[in-house]
């Protein structure tokens, strides 16, 4: 299961609907319900207080540095997620 489609996702679900007995499924999280959302944000939650999973962020920058974000990764410089956030 995926929130994002792509190419790679895309075939899967058409390979596995013809040839396998597994399935590919893709789900959009803004159509599910809010109490469906909240069970997987708990999910994550939980797992990062344990150490099992972590955000990967490189760099943070405010909205009026837009520019400057979007320069940092058409120059290659990013390798984790960037934030841009109000402050």
């Amino acid at each position: 299961m995926s929130p994002v489609l792509d190419f790679r996702l895309l075939f899967q679900m058409v390979f596995t609907s013809i040839f396998g007995t597994k399935k590919a499924k893709f789900i959009a999280t803004g159509m599910l319900p809010y109490s469906t959302i909240r069970q997987y944000v708990q999910k994550i939650e939980k797992l990062m207080e344990l150490g099992k999973m972590r955000s990967l962020i490189s760099e943070r920058f405010s909205l009026n540095q837009i520019p400057d974000a979007h320069r940092h990764i058409e120059e290659g410089h990013k390798r984790e997620n960037i934030v841009a956030s109000l402050s």
